[in-house]
């Protein structure tokens, strides 16, 4: 996904660093639009988010604080 990282697939989480009211909004269907943060992630954690659920890997996520703004950060898991 990114040269020279080992970033291969997209988690997609709420905006944690928002409000919650910042989640969706309105934009004239009738259904609300989800707002979502994408969040490169490495092949062995893509697999841990298969194996173990979203839950999970947040509470990995929150035990390590990775830099997920950093696409040549190593993995988590």
């Amino acid at each position: 996904m990114f040269p020279d990282g080992s970033m291969e697939a997209m988690y997609f989480s709420s905006p944690a660093l928002f409000p919650s009211c910042f989640s969706s909004c309105d934009a004239g269907f009738p259904e609300r639009v989800a707002i979502c943060w994408a969040i490169p992630i490495s092949r062995p954690e893509a697999d841990f988010v298969q194996r173990h659920g979203w839950d999970k890997f947040e509470e990995m996520l929150d035990l390590h604080d990775p830099d997920l703004l950093d696409f040549q950060r190593r993995g988590i898991v």
